[in-house]
Formats: structure tokens, sequence, C-alpha cells
């Protein structure tokens, strides 16, 4: 009972710092000074979920504690007035409408347009805003100035114009916007999300309903999507894109390769069960088109003798079981991307690297100037198109690419996963996945995504097929690519089985090959011509030196400043006045030190959310310091975890 006297003191103080701020609103609405106007409301919109709390609680029977039932009584006088002025904020807000298109012309009319579309409770920390279709250039920078910290604009194009602002991520399709919220919503689960579809034609009616759709699941709870987990694969990230760093000093990037294969075939071949029908073509075609593939469809083209040029690694699970049983000539060239288990980077083959998310890899990007991120979707056969186009390659033909689970079968039986199966549950449309030959650890990093949506696509053959809600993300990624592509090269669908993807001739892989891959050229040289030279080696392994001396200085730094934060949190809950006065200081140094070091952020992100939105809605001092208390042992922790991994680079 003390307990929920407790909780209800504390919110009915929040309705009421809340209910304040609202009332500035209303006056600066009789003002008429619209930067005042806005700058209240913002202020509002941040505190506002007090009012979603109390809706609540005021929904609930009247408690029978006398003491309670007085505070719920306040609590529905403050929200009826709080219910009067939102009605006078909605109707002043309404003066604002015009035609989108006017109101884009100016930048008042763009931020009178930013608080049309935003609910009266927005968090711009925590909340998710997703701009769809070119031309929000503008808004995503009004909504920069504004703060937001989540901002996806799906922008339908390989290389996005440079206005938009640095805190935007822009992605081409709905696939790569898919991963690359998941990448970034380590943190708390936002409670509110604005989609907004600009008026320009480049999307279609369905982006913009998966958007929603996705959007509106997260923010519910009811996306597959696990965020516990997400903090698990950020800290994997981060830890091994480290460790990595040393050996992609050392190796050539794709960079050097684009457009060296312009004009020629490449054949992406991807593990669907049915490969089985082209693999002894396949074996003939290794010297007419670039094979590219992933290292889970290296089993099965080993069957019938057939090296792939490149194979792809982008998960960055322990994925080397793939490789079991496999001679370093059975596997060939690798192509993996910069956060993959480091025990692929010690194999001895042939290595290419590269970014395979741009989110999680973007800080090391940046350290090299001819590293290349490709857009991948959240699927290693999409990446493997995605370097293809990078490639030069006309046509791009895909093979194995089923997208489907036909009689419940996930990959072709000759792969180490091929027992896996898919069963759909009618009953509740959903599909839950059993996979064969897998690790335990994977096990354990998959299982929050075993158990789907059903969906059903068009079939290759017509009628339809049934998929998961992953894989027909990566069918969708796959027809907003040909999209993208149509009319500046040639794409071919050979799996001859599975889902139909728009935007592609569906032909037999034998007819293709008849008609396009006649003329016959030495792939592997090509690539070998593209290694990156000693000299750049050693350019690229100091730069990594420079930048892991500098990083490491900066870590301690932190560690510094977040013990002395500590310290002073701790005088201050005892009385110090002084001490509390000095911590401001202490916290903003602390806060520019953690600007240059976003791998740091990444690896307690979720920590970091939930300690920030502790402070957010703290009522009291006391309360204030608790979140700032666990904020700076995260923060330590972090820096503790990073400093030996930076030292090891050194070594």
């Amino acid at each position: 009972m003390e307990d929920q006297l407790y909780n209800l003191e504390r919110l009915l103080r929040r309705v009421e710092r809340y209910l304040a701020l609202s009332t500035d609103v209303v006056h600066a609405l009789g003002n008429g000074d619209e930067t005042q106007i806005r700058s209240c409301l913002t202020l509002a919109r941040q505190q506002r979920d007090a009012i979603r709390h109390a809706d609540r609680v005021l929904a609930q029977p009247a408690p029978a504690n006398g003491e309670m039932a007085q505070l719920v009584i306040q609590l529905g006088k403050w929200k009826s007035r709080v219910d009067t002025d939102d009605a006078l904020i909605a109707a002043w807000l309404e003066t604002w409408r015009a035609p989108e298109a006017d109101l884009l012309r100016t930048p008042n009319g763009v931020a009178r347009l930013i608080d049309l579309l935003l609910p009266l409770e927005w968090n711009p920390q925590l909340d998710l805003a997703i701009l769809i279709g070119s031309g929000g250039h503008a808004l995503a920078q009004e909504f920069d100035r504004r703060g937001q910290q989540r901002l996806f604009v799906l922008h339908p194009a390989t290389q996005p114009p440079e206005e938009y602002p640095a805190c935007a991520i822009v992605m081409p399709t709905f696939a790569d916007l898919r991963e690359a919220i998941c990448a970034n919503l380590c943190g708390p689960r936002p409670a509110q999300f604005l989609v907004h579809r600009m008026s320009a034609p480049d999307v279609t009616d369905d982006d913009q309903r998966q958007t929603i759709h996705f959007a509106k699941e997260l923010v519910q709870g009811r996306h597959h999507f696990n965020f516990g987990t997400l903090l698990v694969s950020a800290s994997r990230w981060v830890e091994q894109s480290l460790a990595n760093l040393p050996a992609v000093a050392s190796l050539p990037s794709v960079r050097s390769l684009q457009n060296a294969f312009a004009g020629q075939p490449a054949i992406v071949v991807s593990p669907g069960p049915s490969l089985r029908k082209n693999l002894e073509l396949l074996s003939t075609l290794r010297d007419r088109a670039v094979l590219l593939s992933s290292i889970q469809t290296l089993r099965p083209l080993s069957t019938v003798h057939l090296l792939p040029h490149l194979s792809l690694v982008m998960d960055a699970g322990p994925m080397d079981y793939f490789l079991d049983g496999l001679s370093p000539a059975q596997i060939g060239r690798l192509g993996l991307a910069m956060h993959v288990h480091p025990s692929l980077f010690e194999l001895s083959v042939p290595k290419l690297t590269f970014s395979g998310n741009a989110l999680v890899d973007g800080w090391l990007i940046k350290l090299f100037d001819d590293s290349v991120s490709l857009p991948s979707g959240g699927s290693v056969s999409c990446g493997a198109y995605a370097l293809a186009r990078f490639f030069g390659c006309d046509p791009i033909i895909l093979v194995g690419q089923d997208l489907s689970f036909q009689d419940g079968q996930v990959y072709v039986d000759s792969s180490v996963q091929g027992r896996s199966k898919a069963t759909f549950n009618d009953q509740d449309g959903s599909v839950r996945f059993q996979f064969d030959g897998m690790p335990d650890e994977m096990q354990r990093i998959t299982e929050p995504m075993m158990r789907q949506e059903a969906i059903e696509l068009a079939g290759y053959y017509g009628g339809t097929v049934r998929t998961s809600s992953d894989f027909s993300i990566f069918h969708s990624w796959f027809e907003a690519a040909a999209r993208i592509d149509a009319g500046k090269r040639q794409l071919f669908n050979c799996t001859e089985g599975g889902a139909y993807i728009k935007g592609m001739e569906h032909q037999p892989l034998s007819e293709v090959a008849a008609r396009y891959l006649r003329d016959r050229f030495d792939a592997d040289g090509i690539f070998d011509a593209g290694q990156t030279s000693a000299d750049n080696r050693a350019k690229r392994r100091e730069i990594v030196l420079r930048w892991s001396e500098e990083k490491q200085s900066r870590v301690h730094a932190v560690a510094a400043l977040a013990t002395r934060c500590l310290l002073l949190i701790e005088r201050s809950l005892a009385g110090d006045a002084e001490s509390l006065a000095t911590l401001a200081a202490a916290e903003s140094a602390l806060s520019q030190e953690l600007r240059e070091l976003p791998f740091l952020s990444m690896l307690k992100q979720r920590e970091i959310h939930t300690a920030l939105e502790a402070g957010r809605i703290a009522t009291t001092l006391e309360e204030n310091l608790g979140a700032a208390q666990t904020l700076y042992e995260q923060v330590l922790d972090g820096a503790n975890r990073v400093a030996p991994l930076l030292e090891k680079i050194k070594a």
C-alpha cells in the first residue's frame, strides 16, 4: 500500500508539472508569439507521458484507501484542465494547416508542418520518426534542430542527397530501413511513432504499409525482434569489431573492385531448396559469370566441385560451423564484414573486407577512405546482390533464392542445415522454425526469431507460397532493388521455384546462360589484381595504431570523469551543496568525451537510454541523482570493458 501511495503521489507531481507546461503553451497562444508557442509545446510534449499514465489510473476503479482516493480525485480535476488546454492547442494548430508543398517552401512552414504531424506526446530521445520518399531533407533538418535522436528516412536511391543531417539514417529500401531501426533501438522501446510519406512518387503503398506496420509492432511490443538480444548483439558487434581491426587494416577492401566487372554477368547463389535443380549447370558456368554466395552455400556447391569467386559472411555469430570439413581450397575467397567472428579472419584463405551494416560498422568505416558499406536488408543474399551492383555487373542472376518454404524445407538438402524445418500454424497465423545442425550459441542468438508471422507471397509459377515475416522483408528488398535498377541492368530470377520477385525476369537458368553467359573471362584474375598494395596496408595499419592510441586516451579520460561524477553524486546525496554545484561541469566534460567514443555508447546503449529516461521522469533531486549514478556506473563499466580491447590493438 505504501508503494502504491508513493507512486500515486509521484504521478500527481508529474501531472502538476505537465499542467504548468500546458498552461504555458496556452498563454503563448494568447500572445501569438510563434517561437514561444513552439518552445513551450516542445517542452510539454516531452512530459506528456505523465498524462498517459494518469489515464490508466483514472480508468481503474476508485481505490478503497481514503488518502489514495483523494489523490485520484485531484488527478481527475487536473486531467480535466489538461483536456481543456488540449482542445485549445489543437484548434490553434489547425490555423497553421496548409498544403504540404506550400509549408515546405519556408523554414517556418517546415516547423509548422512538424508541429502538425507530431502527437501531443513526443520524446525526441526515444520516439521514432520515419520519413518515406525523397524530398524530406528539410523536415529532417528541422527534426535535427529539435534534437530528434531516432530519425530514419526511406529514400529510394543508392546515394541519398547530402542535405540530410548527420542524425538521419537514410536507407534505400524498407528492408534496409528495418535493419537500421533494429540496430539502433537497443534502448527503451519507443512510446510513440510518426511515419510520414512525402509526396514524391518513388515509394509504394506497400512501402508505407510495411513501415507503419513495423513501427506499430515495435511500439506495441508485438514484433518478434527482441531488445534484450540486441543488447547482447551490440556488445558482440563492438567487441568483435575492435578485435578485428588489425586484420581489417591488413586486408584489401572491396573498394578496389568498384566497377571492375562492368558489363560482366553475376550469379548470386543462395541456399534455398530450389538450388538443387541448378547445381550441375552452375558447375559449368564459373568462367562465364562472377559467382557470389554466402558461406552457407559452400557445402552444396562443393558436391559438384564448384568454388564461388567470393563467399560473404555478414552475421556476427560463430559461423565457422558452415566450414567444418571443408579444406581451404574448398572455401576459397571470403568477403568478411568488419564485425564478424574473429575466427574467420584467422582462416588461411584470401579475404576482402567491407561494412555489412553501416549502423554497426559506421564508426569503423570512417577510419579508412577505401571502406565500402553495402545495403543488405539483413540478408547475406541481399548483400551479395548489392555487391554485384557495386562491381558493375550486368546482368545479375538469382539462383536458389526461394524466399519461401516448399513442404516446410528451409534450405537445400545438401547444406549444413538441410534438415531444418518451417512449420506453419494456421490457427494463430505463425511459422515456427526448427534449425538442424546449428551450434548451441547460435541457437541462443536466433531463439527470438524462431517464431514469426506467416506471410503469403506470389509464387514463381503462379499462385501463392508461404513464408516468414523476415523472408518477406528480404523479398521486399529485392523488389525495391529491382525498381532502383530498372533500365540500368538486366535482372533475372532463375530460382525456378519459391517466390515471384516483381521487376525481375523469371526464366530457367539454362535459357539465360545460353543467351547471356557465352563469353569466358578470368574473374579470379580480376579479384587478384584488386589486392591492396603493401604500402597501402602499412598506411592502414598506421591509421589503426594512431586511432587506438587516441581512443585509449579518451577511454581513460571517460573512466576518470565517470569516477569523479560518481564521487560528486555520493557527496551531493549526503547534502554537500558544493559537490552538487561542481557536478554539472564534470558531467559536461564527460559528455564531450563520450561523443568521440560511439562504440562505447553502443556497447552500453540500452542501459544508457534507461538511465536517461529515469532522469527525465524524476520528480525529486534524489531521484535525478540516482538516475545519474546508474548512468555513470554503466559508462564506467563500458570503459573498463573497452580499454583492454584497445590495448590489444597496439600489441
